[in-house]
């Protein structure tokens, strides 16, 4: 399985060992609409805090280095590892889905059940991932 996420994913295994994943050179990145400040959240003592709208994601493009690739023959692979919102925009794009009905999407599962702190609560692994294509 090929990671499409910018960083190494480290898998802690229960028997103390750990696996890298390292990234394969490519990227897959969401563009979005511009985010918009709708109001401001007042923090009490004068301290304002701008809230924007949410993230609304156009479409996903897949970068090596500086040069974009297309993103058709990723999604035909049996199975990668991807970032959660790229995930869930695969997931819902349902002409990327239809390139490959059976793409198994992986995601480094960062719960509080899975994700692996160092001494300065920074994650730096993961004891599991997410198969984000299944539903129960």
């Amino acid at each position: 399985m090929k990671s499409y996420i910018q960083h190494a994913i480290v898998i802690f295994h229960e028997d103390g060992q750990k696996t890298t994943i390292e990234p394969s050179g490519t990227v897959l990145l969401l563009s979005s609409r511009p985010q918009v400040e709708v109001c401001s959240y007042n923090a009490g003592d004068g301290l304002l805090f701008p809230v924007v709208s949410r993230q609304v994601f156009m479409d996903v493009r897949a970068h090596k280095g500086n040069e974009q690739v297309p993103i058709t023959a990723i999604v035909k692979e049996p199975a990668i590892m991807v970032s959660l919102e790229v995930a869930r925009f695969l997931y819902e794009d349902a002409a990327l889905r239809q390139l490959n009905p059976a793409l198994r999407l992986y995601v480094p599962d960062t719960g509080p059940n899975s994700a692996v702190r160092d001494e300065k609560g920074v994650i730096v692994g993961v004891k599991r991932l997410v198969r984000y294509d299944v539903e129960i």
